[in-house]
């Protein structure tokens, strides 16, 4: 099975794993979510509701920072048919009360086993009492609404590869994204490199298509605690820069 790279002090973890990290103590203002449980909850919740629509899950990762105080998981899911894209969702979750629980929906693309998330994350703000009832809610709402999404992306792609970009206008975007933070300047060094030179073929036409996959290439590199917003203000940034919504 193949993993994301994780840098900048993170480690790749299995999903027994996350039961090694001891988690924080309720208090009457605070309600600690288990990572397993998260995670265990999303691919139960995920069986449930897309197996019926024939997808199923191809590829699982789990990542923490900060010794598991802040984790990431990611969720793969295909179905026969579709052609170079999945479903994807992204979930994030801390016991330093540095972030809130986050998840996200997209797409997995599958020739270079990136993620190309967009809309806006489910994000509960507090780890309140009630907070593991609202989760549960929300985490099926929108596993009803990902097919929708879904349709979405596969419009964003095709947007994408109908727009040309030759390799200076690829070279300013770049610039764009690093002077607006959505990459950092050693992971826009890295989209760069890809744009200039693709890992992969199916990448090497000069379209914001390819470009938008040299980022989400180079994005695996983030930190998992910065992954998520940062691939869904770089859908959001293409969006604008290349036609609008879609």
């Amino acid at each position: 099975m193949s993993k994301m790279m994780v840098h900048c002090g993170g480690q790749n973890v299995a999903l027994e794993e996350l039961r090694g990290f001891t988690v924080p103590g309720e208090t009457s203002s605070y309600v600690p979510v288990g990572h397993y449980d998260l995670a265990v909850d999303m691919a139960h919740v995920g069986a449930e509701l897309l197996a019926p629509k024939g997808w199923g899950l191809e590829k699982e990762q789990y990542a923490v920072t900060r010794n598991g105080a802040r984790f990431f998981g990611l969720h793969a899911y295909v179905r026969e048919g579709e052609n170079g894209m999945g479903l994807a969702v992204a979930f994030r979750n801390s016991y330093d009360k540095s972030m809130s629980v986050g998840i996200a929906f997209g797409s997995h693309v599958f020739i270079c086993d990136n993620m190309a998330l967009t809309g806006e994350m489910v994000t509960m703000r507090k780890h309140t009492t009630n907070l593991l009832k609202d989760l549960e809610a929300a985490i099926i709402q929108k596993f009803f609404q990902v097919a929708g999404g879904f349709a979405y992306l596969q419009k964003f792609r095709d947007r994408m590869g109908e727009v040309s970009v030759p390799m200076v206008d690829g070279y300013r975007m770049l610039g764009e994204l690093i002077g607006t933070e959505v990459l950092t300047p050693t992971i826009g060094w890295a989209a760069m490199r890809e744009w200039q030179k693709p890992n992969f073929e199916e990448f090497g036409g000069r379209d914001a298509w390819s470009l938008y996959n040299s980022c989400t290439y180079a994005l695996k590199a983030a930190p998992p605690d910065k992954i998520i917003e940062k691939h869904l203000a770089l859908t959001e940034g293409f969006n604008k820069c290349f036609g609008g919504e879609v």
